[in-house]
């Protein structure tokens, strides 16, 4: 039984030779980027492990960092610097079955406007999903024709583009308005359905 001698004080159960050679690793070391560290995890998800290996390079490899700018000033919390707390966090609640879902950091963090990785600023979210998002924020859904007619585009969760033509840009406003509302309301039910943080997502969208 040995016991690694620092602030932690993690102990273990190792073979002989091990100990004699040097071999035995301390699951607190900061190995990864000189920040992450394993900690201990009972098995290691190779999956889990490469989101978290992209999660902390984007926050803290200084050459990501060079080429995606946008990510600058971005943090994982104290809590996610050991992998295995973020696995156990993604195996509790990342949902089954789901195609091209992502960890979400901007939505639960749009008040502060901080770039904050954490399990109470984080959320699953689908490609499809994360569009249509921005697709809502686009203002220009109208367009005066060279009939002198308004036309509507927006674009629905499923990438269908909901169009229509009015003779007054007050009508067209008001069909605009009614379609982002009814899709605002179909991904706040999805997004509950697979986070389950309800009232978060309702008061930021």
């Amino acid at each position: 039984k040995i016991k690694f001698r620092d602030s932690r004080g993690y102990e273990c159960i190792v073979g002989t030779a091990n100990m004699c050679s040097g071999t035995v690793k301390n699951p607190y070391d900061k190995t990864f980027l000189d920040i992450g560290y394993l900690g201990e995890c009972i098995s290691l998800d190779k999956s889990i492990y490469s989101l978290w290996t992209s999660m902390m390079n984007r926050c803290y490899n200084e050459h990501y960092l060079k080429n995606r700018p946008t990510y600058v000033n971005a943090k994982v919390h104290d809590d996610w610097h050991n992998f295995s707390n973020f696995q156990s966090w993604v195996i509790k609640t990342k949902p089954d079955n789901i195609k091209n879902i992502s960890l979400d950091k901007d939505l639960l963090n749009f008040k502060s406007n901080s770039k904050l990785y954490h399990e109470d600023k984080c959320l699953w979210v689908t490609r499809e999903i994360n569009n249509s998002i921005k697709n809502l924020e686009n203002s220009k859904n109208i367009y005066f024709t060279k009939s002198k007619k308004y036309e509507t585009k927006i674009k629905n969760i499923d990438g269908c583009v909901c169009s229509k033509t009015f003779y007054s840009y007050t009508e067209a406003y008001e069909y605009v308005e009614s379609v982002k509302y009814n899709i605002l309301s179909n991904i706040i039910g999805y997004l509950n359905k697979i986070n389950n943080k309800d009232i978060k997502i309702t008061d930021i969208l």
